[in-house]
């Protein structure tokens, strides 16, 4: 992450259009790449561990009408037909 946020720095100050900035940008990139290729490998290992400690894994497709309706009423909202004048 030292060496991401160094290149972020170094990128900052190069000069708008030129080729060392183009440079600059490459090589944060390729450091973004691989920040986020580390992050994946530790949650795939991460997860294959925990399924292969449990021996089990259970997956419940999720339907859409589940995330339509919200999971309690809006109080701040009257129903149909009610007097909201009390």
């Amino acid at each position: 992450m030292r060496k991401l946020a160094t290149a972020q720095k170094e990128l900052s100050r190069r000069q708008k259009g030129s080729a060392n900035r183009e440079k600059a940008r490459l090589k944060v990139a390729r450091l973004h790449r691989t920040v986020r290729e580390t992050r994946l490998d530790h949650h795939h290992k991460l997860a294959r561990k925990v399924v292969d400690e449990t021996k089990s894994l259970a997956w419940r497709p999720w339907a859409s009408k589940d995330w339509a309706a919200p999971a309690w009423p809006n109080p701040y909202t009257t129903p149909a037909g009610a007097c909201s004048s009390g």
